[in-house]
């Protein structure tokens, strides 16, 4: 099999000046898939560390053979015809690329991403024979949504996908705080089927993210379907029927019913804000500011004295971003973050380097493939618990040198400060909650306008904060960056399946579990995105996430249709043993350790959010529907 590679119309000088505004392993791996030529990883291997290190240097002259063989290679002829290497070629240029072994199963991944595969990528679906009158209902309008809708227009399923907000985006709509952004690289955190070449940065911010997400709807013409300002407040299975009934309210509080066969949450876990349980919080006399519902224009805090309750990843995005305009800032931890430098965070993409993403073959799968390794698997053994390991602070040994990495850097920051320094090295393991990416923070702390106060908070005063220590302090304004309620899943809809039974109720207080994150027993026809432990704290990507649970819901409707049969429902055996087999692998993992606690654990210590999985592990696992998993219900 062999791919024609786009034509290259660029004056050879131009080539190779655009070639050194790339990534010279990328352009590595490039050259290699082309050419065979792998007596060139044999002369980069000895100086390629883990790419999850983000440490290699590759001498100068070195990278410059490298670019001159690609010049001279793309205009020898302008269609170069592309070779597809061999598994075997294939698996050791990926363990050269990240520094690294790599499982063998990870080729198939890569194969599967790149289009190569014999049955092509996952998303190039064929019409199913779809049941006249059959209709899916989503229930949100983000990332998940959007790609299960551009999926489902695709097969042939009909579709309508309701949001309570007047623009798509999910969660980069409804979040505007000042610095909001994404804390996975943009280029993992994309659609293998819609690659973005022309991110503005590494990292983007909120409006590039969600005009992404709007872009996608209007290029796949899913609009149609969509109805925006419209709320499901309620679904409910009608057993007679084999059928949903949703209740929909407008922003005008006006009630509709709506039928659908089939009914896909992608409401997700970042949907309610988590509200602070602080004594006297209503009594608070200036403004209140949320970060999960910031509706701001700077009146309420510019200039004025400010109250930041908690540290984590809003925060951390937040306060650099309006430390220089207020007249004071107070910033309240009850536990440290662990934050990082990471490779490229604060740049914006070359234009050269935007122009290989898209004009260079698979030079962007490629990049994909190496930020999945150093932000996802690559890390995923830090993760485990090693129960031989004594040494607090720490989980095993890969896990402490990650603290010693982690501290390094926080110490470089801070200085000789040891009062701040006590303050912001955290006390639990690297990983036990997820570690932020650094846009300033430690800088922001240093701040003569910035305080940071480890003392609890006591209560709320009508114009200021009273610790525990007794003492009070004086703000005009509140911020609370306190997060999502993402332990309470689906909590804003009421769910009634087979027999009356109510979700809220089968999953008791912050207790969420499904199938794969995805089924529920008693429910038909009824498929969860982004629900329980599917939510990877270490990195990874959502979007990844997404795609694996798109391809695995249509797995699911292939069947049903052709077992004509009406509905399926995920069967109770095969829900509890998945189940039983998360919590035994997440009893291992980071964030079940003593000395952690976080909102992805409820009170009686189960980790509710986060999955134990790698990433390959999920995708293999969704790869298609166990028939033997689900019943097949008929009328």
């Amino acid at each position: 099999m062999q791919i024609a590679a786009k034509p290259f119309h660029v004056p050879r000088g131009d080539f190779r000046a655009l070639l050194e505004e790339g990534d010279v392993l990328t352009l590595l791996m490039v050259l290699v898939h082309f050419t065979g030529e792998n007596e060139w990883l044999d002369l980069f291997s000895p100086y390629i560390r883990p790419v999850r290190t983000f440490s290699t240097s590759i001498p100068a002259e070195l990278a410059d053979r490298l670019r001159d063989r690609l010049s001279d290679l793309f205009h020898a002829s302008p269609e170069l015809p592309s070779r597809i290497p061999s598994i075997e070629e294939l698996k050791h240029m990926m363990e050269v690329y990240v520094g690294e072994p790599v499982d063998d199963e990870y080729v198939t991944m890569l194969v599967d991403d790149m289009g190569l595969a014999p049955g092509g990528p996952w998303w190039d679906v064929s019409p199913m024979n779809v049941p006249a009158g059959f209709k899916v209902a989503i229930i949100g309008a983000g990332a998940s949504a959007i790609c299960m809708a551009i999926t489902l227009k695709r097969a042939g399923v009909s579709f309508v996908m309701f949001d309570r907000n007047e623009r798509v985006g999910g969660t980069w709509e409804e979040n505007r705080y000042p610095g909001c952004g994404v804390d996975t690289p943009n280029h993992f955190y994309s659609y293998s089927f819609e690659l973005n070449a022309g991110w503005s940065r590494y990292f983007a911010k909120r409006d590039e993210l969600r005009d992404y997400l709007e872009r996608c709807v209007e290029k796949h013409g899913i609009g149609a379907s969509l109805r925006l300002g419209s709320e499901v407040a309620a679904v409910e299975w009608n057993a007679d029927r084999n059928r949903w009934a949703l209740t929909v309210r407008d922003g005008r509080g006006s009630i509709e019913a709506v039928e659908a066969n089939v009914v896909i949450s992608a409401v997700g876990l970042f949907s309610e804000p988590s509200l602070p349980n602080i004594p006297d919080i209503g009594g608070f006399q200036g403004a209140v500011l949320h970060s999960a519902r910031w509706n701001s224009d700077g009146a309420e805090w510019k200039g004025k004295r400010v109250a930041l309750v908690g540290t984590g990843a809003s925060a951390v995005q937040l306060a650099p971003a309006i430390a220089g305009d207020v007249e004071h800032m107070t910033i309240f931890q009850r536990s440290a973050p662990w934050i990082v430098a990471r490779q490229n965070y604060m740049r914006e993409v070359s234009d050269g380097t935007k122009w290989l993403m898209e004009a260079l073959p698979y030079y962007s799968t490629w990049y994909r493939f190496m930020l999945f390794w150093a932000y996802g698997d690559g890390i995923h053994t830090t993760l485990k618990i090693d129960p031989e390991w004594k040494r607090p602070g720490s989980v095993s040994a890969l896990n402490e040198q990650a603290r010693q990495t982690f501290e390094a850097y926080i110490r470089d920051q801070i200085g000789d400060d040891r009062d701040l320094l006590a303050k912001v090295v955290p006390d639990y393991p690297p990983y036990g909650k997820r570690v932020l990416l650094d846009c300033g923070w430690y800088q922001t702390l240093k701040r003569e306008n910035v305080d940071l106060v480890t003392e609890p908070i006591r209560r709320i005063l009508p114009h200021g904060v009273e610790t525990a220590d007794g003492r009070e302090h004086p703000v005009d304004a509140l911020v609370l960056a306190t997060g999502f309620d993402a332990r309470n899943m689906l909590a804003s809809i009421e769910v009634l399946g087979q027999d009356g039974a109510n979700l809220r109720e089968l999953w008791g207080e912050e207790d969420a579990r499904a199938y794969l994150g995805i089924g529920v027993p008693g429910f038909p026809n009824f498929f969860i995105l982004y629900g329980p432990n599917t939510n990877y704290a270490h990195g990874g990507s959502m979007i990844f996430n997404a795609e694996c649970q798109t391809r695995y819901v249509m797995s699911c409707l292939g069947y049903l249709f052709e077992t004509g049969g009406d509905a399926l429902v995920c069967s109770k055996a095969a829900h509890d043993d998945y189940n039983d087999r998360i919590d035994r692998l997440l009893k291992g993992m980071v964030w079940s350790h003593d000395s952690v606690r976080n909102w992805m654990t409820n009170a009686k210590g189960r980790v509710v959010t986060n999955s134990p999985w790698r990433l390959l592990d999920y995708w293999k696992l969704t790869k298609e529907v166990r028939t033997g998993d689900w019943e097949v219900l008929h009328g």
